[in-house]
């Protein structure tokens, strides 16, 4: 599994993968296999964030599916002195994607010499022809903001500088 995943979070998303009817028009294998896969090394373009969360500015990578000439992948992540965000859609089909949300916890800020991330957290949201893949209110937790914090999630690909990028995908429905 990939570094940052909680596996209590990833459960969760597989069970509302099998059991939502939402879920049920994805590729649910594909869409996993591309969200456990390692990014790129290198991504096929950066761009810097036009609208920025902090003085310290963010970037976005562009990864670029080499067989379809398509995106696969786009990331955003914002830096701050006290941690960052990374922000990152998964494209199975323009139908069929995920966004995985997480916020990195600095030891002090970065600034002071030793600083490193003491805490990582991600949540995970699947889209299937435009529509959320809910858990169940049981595996929610104390999740009652799931959908709000899955909308919020998505706004960040609605970013102009990216606007090209996403201009295929089956937008989801609030």
């Amino acid at each position: 599994m990939p570094r940052g995943y909680k596996p209590a979070s990833f459960l969760v998303l597989a069970a509302a993968m099998i059991v939502s009817p939402a879920a049920a028009a994805c590729d649910g294998p594909l869409l996993k296999r591309l969200m456990d896969a390692p990014l790129p090394e290198k991504a096929s373009d950066t761009i810097d964030v036009m609208e920025q969360q902090s003085a310290e500015g963010g970037v976005w990578e562009i990864h670029i599916d080499e067989t379809s000439g398509k995106p696969r992948y786009l990331v955003r992540t914002d830096f701050g002195e006290t941690g960052r965000q990374q922000t990152r859609l998964t494209i199975a089909a323009p139908d069929s994607f995920a966004i995985a949300r997480t916020r990195f916890i600095y030891s002090a800020p970065i600034y002071i010499a030793g600083s490193d991330v003491i805490r990582q957290e991600t949540d995970f949201y699947v889209y299937c022809d435009g529509k959320l893949a809910l858990p169940s209110p049981e595996d929610a937790g104390d999740r009652p903001d799931y959908r709000r914090a899955a909308d919020e999630a998505w706004k960040t690909f609605e970013a102009g500088e990216i606007s090209i990028h996403v201009a295929g995908l089956k937008r989801p429905k609030s």
